[in-house]
């Protein structure tokens, strides 16, 4: 049995996803309801959901959780999810925590849980990725000297003016920690481990972390 928590991705990102690849029940808590059925283009998928009570009750039933909350609350969660034995696989959003130091202070606890445990870097499937990959994996030195990743857009919250913790580096959001940590994990899959440079700048208009050049 699948269950999710977070009433936002949660909802729109891995609901239609689950759908396409199993007709087993999903588990929701009946908190979701509300913004799941304000989401016209979920309600097909409305045969597969299996309300119930509370959040607990998703973790208690579930054999794999997806949990896709903000990172304060992911963190939170981990000593309840790895608790249960019935829980065999656990798929964490990304950033897994508010930084990467909180991060590696857990990694020893995750191999530990003896559960399948993995977060979700989309990057490394998409399309532009394999291609990238193809080109690195057939590299030769007289092709060329670097390849540039350049990626310009502008952020949700700051085209709607929402003031969360997406655009908050110390919650693990901002620039690097919600959106270049995908092409940290894509470098880091296709087998870089060393930084030669790495510099974050801050947009004056919004005192915000909003430029990241690496």
């Amino acid at each position: 049995m699948i269950g999710i928590l977070g009433g936002g991705f949660g909802l729109y990102g891995y609901i239609p996803a689950i759908s396409h690849v199993t007709n087993d029940k999903v588990l929701l808590p009946s908190k979701y309801l509300s913004k799941f059925q304000s989401r016209q283009e979920l309600l097909k998928y409305q045969k597969n959901i299996l309300w119930v009570e509370s959040e607990d009750d998703v973790i208690n039933l579930s054999t794999t959780l997806i949990v896709a909350k903000r990172p304060s609350d992911q963190f939170l969660l981990l000593p309840k999810v790895f608790s249960k034995s019935q829980l065999t696989h656990i798929i964490f959003e990304k950033p897994l925590c508010v930084s990467p130091s909180q991060a590696i202070g857990i990694e020893e606890k995750i191999k530990n849980s003896s559960k399948y445990c993995a977060v979700n870097y989309l990057f490394i499937y998409t399309k532009w990725a394999m291609i990238l990959a193809n080109i690195l994996l057939n590299y030769k030195p007289s092709a060329f000297t670097s390849i540039n990743i350049i990626w310009n857009f502008k952020a949700h919250h700051y085209a709607m003016k929402l003031n969360n913790w997406k655009r908050d580096h110390a919650q693990g959001g901002g620039v690097i920690r919600f959106y270049g940590i995908h092409l940290i994990a894509l470098l880091s899959y296709l087998g870089y481990q060393n930084v030669e440079h790495s510099t974050l700048f801050i947009n004056d208009s919004y005192n915000e972390y909003t430029s990241w050049i690496s």
